[in-house]
């Protein structure tokens, strides 16, 4: 897998935009993809302790983090917060790679980025569930490091809420 990470440090289209006007569905779903294997990379390097591994995280981290001042704007959260699988879901559910990284790394980046987005994440509606709790794990991994109680109350309160909603049920 690593034989496909472009320099700037993402895997996938190297063609498509970050910037905040060229923002669509397709930079979206390039987001889930690239947040899901930054997981699985961590998780490698965890297992199998590969040095090259942990550096192609730290690109794939180092291009996350170049783009989050590009996908913060309230216009850009408003924009993506109702597109199902192709949603703002997509970058909020970065974090829990993030924070895996900065378990290794300790380069505070990682955590600041974590600490920036996962507040963004709208609320329940037409969300990728998948994804909004891979931002709840997230957060609470960002809690687990920070003891910010700010991060244990926004998953407590999100988490009460699905819990007691129309959109929680016995088949999951």
């Amino acid at each position: 897998a690593l034989t496909y990470q472009h320099s700037d440090g993402r895997f996938g289209d190297p063609d498509l935009l970050f910037d905040s006007e060229n923002l669509e569905g397709k930079q979206m779903a390039l987001l889930w993809g690239n947040g899901r294997l930054l997981v699985g990379l961590m998780d490698y390097y965890n297992a199998y302790h590969k040095p090259e591994v942990l550096v192609a995280a730290k690109k794939l981290g180092d291009f996350l983090n170049g783009i989050t001042d590009n996908c913060v704007s309230p216009e850009i959260v408003e924009k993506f917060k109702d597109k199902n699988a192709m949603g703002y879901i997509c970058f909020t559910q970065l974090m829990e790679g993030l924070v895996n990284l900065w378990d290794k790394t300790k380069e505070d980046k990682y955590l600041s980025t974590a600490t920036r987005v996962y507040s963004l994440l709208p609320g329940r509606g037409k969300q990728h569930s998948h994804g909004y709790l891979n931002t709840l794990m997230g957060t609470l991994m960002l809690y687990d490091r920070t003891d910010d109680s700010d991060h244990l109350d926004f998953v407590v309160e999100r988490y009460d809420e699905l819990i007691h909603s129309t959109d929680y049920l016995i088949t999951g």
